[in-house]
């Protein structure tokens, strides 16, 4: 996210970006995004789509984790190989994921499955 729309956003809601930092779900502020505002996503896309078909308006939001827009490339490869490990995987899955990796050119990916 650009930093300048995060200050934008905040400043608008007369939200501290220090609030943004708490580790409590319960206490973290609602951080409302102008009509049509979109913060790229680097995982968990699936969820979105499922939010959209099956949850009321008022109910699709929740708890993200905001990245500078200006990561680099190997960074943000990282993070999105680190948001698909989030349930246990078996061997099979890890095997289909080097592989995918090896096809792809992504030796990011190669390396995180690897580990």
């Amino acid at each position: 996210m650009r930093r300048r729309d995060l200050d934008m956003v905040l400043s608008r809601y007369g939200i501290t970006s220090e609030a943004l930092l708490g580790r409590n779900p319960a206490n973290l502020p609602i951080l409302p995004l102008p009509e049509g505002f979109q913060i790229p996503c680097l995982f968990g896309r699936h969820r979105i789509k499922a939010a959209e078909k099956v949850l009321p308006r008022a109910s699709q939001w929740w708890v993200v984790n905001l990245y500078s827009n200006d990561l680099s490339t190997r960074l943000q490869g990282s993070l999105i190989h680190q948001g698909t490990n989030e349930r246990l995987r078996n061997q099979g899955e890890e095997f289909c994921h080097i592989l995918h990796s090896k096809i792809r050119l992504d030796p990011v990916g190669e390396d995180f499955w690897w580990t």
